[in-house]
C-alpha cells in the first residue's frame, strides 16, 4: 500500500508533531488504515469467523483522542474495488490464502506464535467490519463518507478543497494525490510524522523552483505503484534523478529517451 520507500525518501520534508496542534480543525481519516491495524489485535478470531468487535474499540480510541483535542474527525471508507488495481488485489488475495493455510498448519503443530503471525498477514477488512464502525460513529454524530472507489481520491478532494485541514493515513499515495498536509504513523497519544506539500522540495533537490506536482507524481509512478508492474531496477532514487534532469513535458518522449538514450545508461 502506497509508494514503496517514499516516506524514508522524504525524511528532509518530515517533522515530528502531535495532532493536538490542529485543535479546532477538521481532519479526514483513512478509516481502512485504522481498521487494518485494529484487525491485527483480533486477527485469529476474524480469520476463524469468531465474533469480535475489538477492531471497532481500537478505532474508537483514536477517534476519542481526536475529539478530546477539539478536533472534528471525518472518516472516509473505501467503496467499490478499483478496476485498474485488479492485478494487485488478486496478488494480495493469493497471499492471504497462502498465509491462512500456513496459519492452520502452525495451529495443528501447536505453534501458536507463528500461527498468530500468519493470521495477521491473511486478515482482510470486510465491508461488514467497516459498517460496524460506521454504526458506532454515526450514533455519536461522527461524519462518515464512503468513497466511490478507494478512499484516496476522496481524502485528497477534502484536503484540496479545504474541507479537511489534515489527512491522517498510513498510505503514502496521499502525497502523490497532492494533499497539503498528511500525518503518518500517528499513535494513540496523537504523535506522528507530518509531511507538508510545501516542504516536499527539501527532499527533492532542495530548490523550490525545480519542484512541481507533475514531476513528483511521475517520479512516484516510475518507481513503482499499485496500478502498474514495477520496472526492474528502478526505484525512487533513479526515478528522481531522471525527472529532476528533464524539462520535457511530453511523457512519452521522455520515457523513450530514458530507456534508449545512452546518455542515461548509468541509470539502468
Amino acid at each position: 500500500m502506497g509508494i514503496s520507500g517514499l516516506l524514508p525518501f522524504l525524511k528532509k520534508s518530515s517533522v515530528n508533531c502531535n495532532v493536538q496542534q490542529f485543535k479546532g480543525k477538521t481532519v479526514a481519516i483513512d478509516a481502512y488504515c485504522w481498521l487494518h491495524k485494529g484487525a491485527f489485535c483480533c486477527a485469529d478470531k476474524l480469520v476463524k469467523g469468531e465474533k469480535t468487535d475489538m477492531y471497532v474499540t481500537y478505532c474508537m480510541k483514536f477517534i476519542n483522542m481526536l475529539i478530546s483535542h477539539d478536533i472534528k474527525p471525518i472518516l472516509v471508507f473505501d467503496g467499490q474495488p478499483l478496476p485498474s488495481k485488479l492485478g494487485t488485489e488478486l496478488k494480495r488475495r493469493e497471499n492471504r490464502e497462502r498465509n491462512k493455510i500456513q496459519a492452520r498448519e502452525y495451529l495443528r503443530q501447536g505453534n501458536n506464535s507463528k500461527a498468530r503471525e500468519c493470521f495477521q498477514k491473511c486478515v482482510d477488512v470486510t465491508s461488514t467490519m467497516a459498517l460496524e464502525l460506521m454504526k458506532v460513529c454515526r450514533a455519536r454524530n461522527i461524519d462518515c463518507i464512503v468513497a466511490p472507489y478507494e478512499a484516496d481520491a476522496q481524502l485528497a478532494y477534502l484536503a484540496v478543497q479545504g474541507i479537511a485541514h489534515l489527512i491522517i493515513t498510513e498510505d503514502s499515495d496521499l502525497l502523490a494525490f497532492g494533499c497539503p498536509r498528511v500525518l503518518f504513523k500517528m499513535d494513540q497519544n496523537g504523535s506522528g510524522v507530518l509531511i507538508e506539500k510545501d516542504k516536499l522540495f527539501l527532499s527533492l533537490g532542495g530548490r523550490a523552483e525545480f519542484f512541481n506536482d507533475e514531476k513528483f507524481r511521475r517520479m512516484c509512478i516510475l518507481s513503482g505503484c499499485d496500478y502498474l508492474p514495477s520496472l526492474k531496477g528502478i526505484g525512487l532514487g533513479k526515478a528522481f534523478k531522471f525527472f529532476s534532469g528533464s524539462t520535457n513535458s511530453d511523457i512519452n518522449s521522455v520515457l523513450f529517451f530514458f530507456f534508449f538514450n545512452c546518455q542515461f545508461c548509468t541509470l539502468c
